[in-house]
């Protein structure tokens, strides 16, 4: 196979032997890759500075034996103002972590690439606060992979969720349970019809409008603070987002 042009993002790397790098990419065209870095921990290297966690570059690789190889890479854009904040580090380093956790190598998802690419841009430009960015993020990374939760009916009576109550999410069979239907069960956690709500419009609204809503701390911290445990469960892994 002849070299491959890609655009990337750099999620994570790791160094290997005394001077190259394992590094691992989201790309537009081939998905999730690894590719090595040859002697790019060399103070002369010309690629190092345009390899580092977050960085959006033009990536050209060929295919070896068991890694990609990186021939080239350019910036198309740092997010410099990222780097500048420790909250937005976070955010950043949380939405790449999921990323990469989540998916396969070699498997192509543009949904996922652009949806990445779209939030370190939102974080870069301030235009959302850093929390509720992850939790928009994740929500619509588990939807999209198959793990949609059930929030307009409750999965045992089948009611519809649009009375002005609260009611209780079960992280195990992913959806929400009336209060008719409860039972006290440790996978249960309490929702607020205003965060049941805010939820909703996560899933079935773009980036650019969920950027200009103004939610409550309160709902948003309890919001982010299901996913988490979503995450966990469905991922099966305790991913730090």
């Amino acid at each position: 196979m002849p070299p491959k042009k890609v655009k990337a993002i750099v999620l994570k790397r790791r160094d290997a032997g005394d001077y190259d790098r394992l590094i691992t990419f989201y790309t537009d065209d081939l998905g999730k890759i690894e590719a090595r870095a040859t002697s790019v921990r060399k103070i002369q290297s010309k690629l190092g500075p345009h390899l580092e966690p977050f960085f959006y570059i033009n990536l050209m690789v060929a295919p070896g034996k068991i890694y990609w190889r990186i021939a080239s890479a350019r910036i198309i854009d740092s997010f410099p103002q990222i780097r500048q904040n420790t909250s937005l580090i976070k955010a950043a380093a949380s939405c790449v972590r999921l990323a990469e956790e989540s998916t396969k190598l070699q498997h192509r998802d543009i949904y996922i690439f652009n949806l990445l690419k779209k939030s370190l841009g939102f974080l870069n430009n301030r235009k959302i606060k850093p929390d509720y960015l992850v939790h928009i993020f994740a929500w619509k990374m588990l939807s999209h992979l198959g793990y949609k939760p059930e929030l307009n009916n409750c999965l045992k009576c089948k009611k519809k969720t649009d009375k002005k109550e609260h009611y209780y999410f079960s992280v195990v069979k992913g959806g929400i349970i009336c209060l008719n239907c409860y039972r006290s069960d440790a996978n249960l956690i309490k929702v607020e019809k205003e965060m049941l709500d805010l939820i909703k419009l996560t899933l079935n609204n773009k980036l650019e409008y969920l950027a200009k809503l103004r939610v409550p701390k309160k709902v948003e911290q309890s919001a982010f603070s299901l996913i988490k445990e979503y995450v966990v469960y469905q991922m099966e892994k305790s991913l730090q987002i």
